[in-house]
């Protein structure tokens, strides 16, 4: 293993396990567990490792088929990016070691489906920090959303009507933001985030980019439950199986949150923010109003997880 492949080999042993779970399933169910938690260790001492090569000697960056930007895809971990990863793996892995219990005493008969799209969600949160292409983004996206709804339904009924309400606003946000990423590629002509960075600047002015920054704005503040876009989030927390919540919870909207700065200051750059859109002043209210309303919410619930959930 090389230091460039380091990047594309942490959502692909997630995403090569997803698949590999529901065959192993079918034939000795008992070794489901041992494998997605062999998985989990593998992605984050691979994250952990590249954390500490980053910080030794630089960035990482590999290109997908060798194919150089901005035609090809490439993956890149930086000191952000390394962290965040190392942060995701890490949960992943804690909420794996404690989920076997809790899976069985909830619902043992989904025991493998709820393991393989665990895999699959981490897979896509894990491509979602890595990748260095606008479009590529979306994919891992998509793969974590679609990977999210369906654990949440694997809960109760009302499970089910959360994850229901959950697909069509995440879908929603998945639009805004592809739509988005076509305002841009018709301005740039170009879907790397590091080509679109050094192309923008001669483009501020323009109304395409204007409306393609405010569409990845709104699907991103979608997927991070922005308030007031956050109206998917308390029954998905509240009503989905314990060992789905705890994996959730912790993940699905930070990495959303993390990708909308990323893409907000590398891409754009902060002097478009702070001249052109008062994108940080609108995102900086709408959180302050999240946390003056979720914890006012919060107080007023009996159920102990939904009040996390506003949390």
């Amino acid at each position: 293993m090389t230091e460039q492949t380091l990047t594309i080999l942490i959502p692909l042993v997630f995403l090569g396990t997803g698949i590999l779970i529901p065959l192993l399933g079918m034939w000795r169910k008992q070794l489901v567990y041992p494998l997605a938690l062999l998985a989990g260790a593998t992605a984050l001492l691979m994250a952990l490792n590249g954390l500490c090569e980053v910080l030794a000697t630089g960035p990482i960056v590999h290109k997908m088929g060798n194919w150089s930007p901005p035609v090809g895809i490439v993956f890149v971990m930086d000191r952000l990016s390394a962290f965040i990863v190392s942060i995701v793996t890490g949960i992943g892995f804690l909420v794996l070691v404690y989920a076997n219990r809790s899976i069985l005493d909830e619902d043992p008969d989904r025991k493998t489906v709820i393991y393989s799209l665990s895999m699959l969600l981490l897979a896509g949160l894990t491509g979602m920090v890595l990748t260095g292409d606008m479009f590529n983004l979306y994919v891992w996206l998509e793969i974590s959303s679609l990977s999210a709804y369906a654990l949440i339904a694997a809960g109760d009924r009302r499970a089910a009507v959360a994850a229901f309400r959950y697909l069509v606003l995440g879908s929603l946000g998945g639009g805004f933001y592809l739509l988005g990423v076509g305002f841009l590629y018709f301005a740039t002509g170009t879907l790397n985030m590091a080509d679109m960075a050094n192309l923008l600047p001669d483009l501020y002015e323009s109304k395409v980019v204007l409306a393609g920054a405010c569409m990845i704005i709104v699907g991103m503040g979608l997927k991070m439950a922005l308030f007031p876009l956050h109206l998917w989030l308390p029954d998905s927390y509240a009503y989905a199986p314990q060992a789905v919540s705890s994996l959730i919870a912790p993940l699905m909207t930070k990495v959303a949150a993390y990708t909308l700065i990323r893409v907000l200051i590398d891409v754009f750059g902060p002097s478009y923010l702070r001249d052109t859109i008062p994108a940080t002043n609108v995102i900086g209210w709408m959180g302050a109003a999240g946390i003056l309303f979720g914890s006012l919410w919060a107080m007023a619930q009996k159920d102990y997880r939904r009040m996390l959930a506003f949390s």
